[in-house]
């Protein structure tokens, strides 16, 4: 029994001994490329293992630091600012994080066109590539911040709730932060390069710090001022601080970029149509369809019910910072491999569903298991009886969720991101009555079970087509439908099926146990074994 179960869960994941030899093994001796020498360096270098896999652990840390230097800053920053200037406070952030939604999509585009030229081993189109998105982005960022400046008077007086004191130095910052989205923007296109050309150590080396001061930045500013203009300055000044380095990164990494600035007229067409359809799944997959259902809450249900759902899916959705990490440096691995090598893109969609499955099953486990222990220690025993449920559904939709990253990227990086934008919207038709009748019937657990169930859909939905532009994954597939049903059941159980503590520690620990052993044994290839001992020796 246990040969046959090894075998089903080792073959979706495995390749030849040949196809391994070819990529270089994935162990730590992959070259990493140079900053000036770009051109010479060998393609296969772009996907190889050791390189993604360093990759990876950059872009988790470049997503991973800032939030911790956010949960130490906010505590101090509600208290110094009050509520009301720390809300508007909060307008801003969510602006110039959420700028990516604004760009058309023309960083992800960049990143792709770029790729594809590596691929074929030609760097002629490249800095026109990169110089035509930069332009248009440019020019996309001066009409957001004309737009912002001249509604700027109309959402502060009329739109959001200011008080008459704050309303000045509120206009004020609005318009300071009209001025930056340019360089917000372009920012964007800035690191697209740098990641065609997995430069993630250095996209990093600046998001980290820049992250970090976009939070501690303003803390220095408040024993001298609490005037928000001043703060969303101070935060300006850190995202020109890091486009500049962004800037001289992608100088370094392809210095012809300073020798050809020419627009390409005829790249515009084809710049737009990806684009566009990526813009289509930001706003649609990313916007709509996650935050319809606070709206819906709010108006079926109470303001209340609002707090006890985005509480728990604030919490357990920070886990997505894992799979993003993974899916960010495998899009321009796609889309080099998908047009060269259709074998070693069919291996990398093995590697990036299996591991983050590896790295994403036992957080929500715990999660999970133990969500009404958590909840209480977090936010209090009484918000923890009214949330703990949600936390259980939403840790099952999580899983599925992150699974499903690695499928979107493999069928953007084929050159159809219409076809996950068309997805997401027909969902929308189909998931708001379903988002309303369980919150009619069921409430709070409701929305929480609408969109686990969308999600899982969704991740399905995104295999089947990665299947049909990619034949060549059924196994891995078939592999991963298998350790999904597995990972539910046992979420399932640890979260709905025991009520003890003491019968929910036991569980956790064994299965746990289990798990590692059984990721070693079973799902952890010779190679990957071979990197974590070369890891823990460097440690």
């Amino acid at each position: 029994m246990l040969p046959h179960l090894s075998s089903c869960l080792m073959t979706p994941f495995r390749i030849s001994q040949e196809s391994s030899a070819a990529t270089g093994a994935l162990d730590a001796s992959a070259t990493e490329l140079s900053l000036a020498d770009t051109d010479s360096t060998p393609r296969a270098e772009l996907t190889s293992g050791g390189l993604l896999v360093r990759n990876v652990l950059w872009n988790f840390a470049g997503e991973g630091v800032p939030t911790l230097a956010a949960i130490i800053a906010i505590p101090v920053l509600i208290h110094a600012l009050g509520a009301e200037r720390f809300g508007a406070f909060t307008i801003v952030w969510t602006m110039v994080n959420y700028v990516g939604v604004l760009d058309l999509g023309l960083g992800r585009t960049m990143t792709k066109m770029i790729a594809d030229e590596l691929a074929a081993g030609s760097s002629e189109k490249i800095a026109p590539v990169f110089w035509t998105g930069f332009y248009m982005m440019a020019l996309v960022g001066v009409l957001i911040g004309a737009v912002l400046a001249g509604l700027s008077p109309i959402l502060v007086y009329r739109v959001f709730r200011v008080s008459p004191q704050f309303r000045p130095e509120t206009l004020d910052a609005f318009l300071v932060l009209s001025a930056t989205f340019p360089m917000l923007i372009t920012n964007l296109g800035l690191r697209g390069l740098l990641g065609a050309f997995q430069r993630f150590d250095l996209i990093s080396k600046v998001r980290i710090p820049g992250g970090t001061l976009i939070f501690i930045a303003p803390l220095a500013v408040l024993p001298f001022s609490r005037n928000l203009a001043l703060l969303v300055a101070v935060l300006s000044f850190v995202r020109m601080l890091e486009w500049a380095a962004n800037f001289y990164y992608c100088i370094a990494v392809f210095p012809p970029l300073r020798r050809n600035l020419a627009y390409a007229t005829a790249l515009v067409k084809p710049m737009l149509g990806f684009g566009g359809w990526v813009t289509v799944s930001q706003v649609v997959g990313g916007q709509v369809l996650v935050y319809s259902d606070r709206l819906l809450l709010g108006a079926l249900a109470s303001m209340s019910a609002v707090a006890y759902y985005a509480t728990p899916f604030e919490m357990i959705t920070k886990l997505r910072i894992i799979p993003g990490a993974i899916v960010g440096v495998l899009f321009p691995a796609f889309a080099e491999s998908f047009a060269r090598d259709r074998s070693r893109a069919v291996f990398l969609f093995d590697r990036g569903v299996k591991h983050s499955f590896i790295a994403v099953f036992p957080a929500v486990l715990i999660g999970a298991t133990l969500a009404h222990e958590g909840l209480s220690l977090w936010v209090g025993r009484s918000f923890a009886d009214h949330s703990a449920l949600i936390l259980q559904w939403l840790a099952i939709g999580l899983l599925t969720n992150s699974l499903g990253h690695t499928a979107f990227i493999l069928v953007q990086a084929a050159h159809r991101p219409d076809l996950p934008a068309k997805l997401h919207l027909a969902e929308v038709p189909l998931y708001l009555p379903l988002m309303w009748l369980l919150i009619s019937a069921r409430g709070v657990e409701g929305a929480a079970l609408a969109w686990t169930i969308r999600v899982t859909l969704d991740t399905a939905a995104l295999f089947g087509i990665a299947w049909r532009l990619c034949p060549e994954i059924s196994r891995s597939i078939r592999g991963t439908a298998l350790l999904t049903a597995a990972g539910v059941i046992l979420l399932a159980s640890g979260g709905f099926l025991l009520d003890s503590l003491g019968a929910r520690i036991a569980f956790l620990i064994v299965t746990l146990v289990a798990f590692a052993f059984l990721t070693w044994k079973l799902l952890l290839s010779a190679d990957e074994k071979a990197q974590i001992y070369v890891t823990l020796r460097r440690a």
